[in-house]
């Protein structure tokens, strides 16, 4: 097998006496190296590529972050769809503000405790012996808003009177709604009661300590 005539090269034999690579460098050392122009600086280089566009690798990237930044500027801008905003209202808060009375009044007496007496008693909060829930940062007294929405109207500066006499019921049968007359003249009228029945207690404990109307008067008490 013939091999290449340079001195010390033991490649295969191609052509003139010389292997495939000292053939190329010796007989056609530019046979592959074509002169172009950069498609960016417009400088005239040689090269052994024949789709060769750049002069150096800074004028590729300077051409590619122009097309880069006019493809984005020739895009529409992206608009977000805008989210809507998120109720944070209470469920009780939502039933008032719509005007769902119904509602108002299954929320409210969800969290009563029924009495024997037919009373529902508030098992929330209770402020100042009054039942209360708080609607959109604000107290509001459970009973007066139970009323409200029993009446389908606002009672306004009208006081919700308890016909129980239990402050904690929210049954909206033991309410209605009076002037502050009438509301003052009952709780006189009551106060005076139980003031006159604790006088005729203690005197018939004075004539008769163990009539059976004194535990009867004594019960009526506790339950009223």
């Amino acid at each position: 097998m013939r091999t290449c005539t340079v001195d010390g090269c033991d490649r295969v034999h191609r052509a003139k006496g010389y292997c495939a690579s000292h053939y190329n460098s010796i007989l056609a050392p530019d046979r592959h190296r074509t002169e172009l122009t950069c498609a960016e600086c417009g400088t005239a280089y040689v090269t052994t590529r024949t789709d060769g566009r750049f002069c150096s690798l800074l004028c590729r990237d300077v051409t590619r972050r122009r097309g880069t930044a006019e493809r984005r500027a020739s895009m529409p801008p992206k608009v977000k769809a805008p989210r809507a905003p998120r109720d944070l209202r209470t469920p009780l808060c939502r039933a008032i503000d719509a005007g769902n009375n119904g509602r108002v009044l299954t929320l409210l007496l969800a969290r009563t405790k029924v009495t024997s007496t037919g009373c529902m008693e508030w098992q929330g909060t209770v402020k100042d012996a009054y039942p209360a829930v708080t609607v959109a940062g604000r107290v509001r007294a459970v009973h007066r808003l139970v009323l409200e929405a029993h009446l389908g109207a606002s009672l306004g500066t009208q006081p919700a009177h308890h016909i129980c006499a239990n402050s904690v019921c929210v049954n909206p049968l033991h309410l209605q709604a009076v002037t502050h007359r009438e509301n003052v003249a009952e709780m006189l009228a009551r106060t005076y009661l139980v003031r006159r029945i604790g006088e005729l207690e203690a005197a018939l404990a004075l004539v008769a300590p163990h009539h059976t109307l004194l535990t009867e008067v004594g019960l009526a008490l506790k339950v009223a």
